[in-house]
């Protein structure tokens, strides 16, 4: 379902240009290591916007999947 169609996501990715997802997917990335009590292989991204950070993951070798309201 797409509820904005592909304009939302042009100015979404528009507004976050500047945004270091590379940064952040290492933060999440670490914070899994450390918190881990079984070995995470499955990624799910709850408001995942235009699923930047999932690539990141999928490139890593998680499984992912990403749900968001637009």
């Amino acid at each position: 379902m797409d509820n904005f169609g592909n304009l939302y996501s042009k100015y979404y990715n528009l507004l976050y240009k500047d945004k270091n997802y590379q940064e952040e997917y290492n933060y999440i990335r670490e914070l899994i290591k450390q918190h881990r009590n079984n070995i995470i292989k499955n990624i799910l991204d709850i408001g995942c916007g235009t699923g930047k950070h999932l690539k990141f993951f999928k490139e890593d070798g998680y499984t992912v999947s990403g749900v968001d309201v637009s």
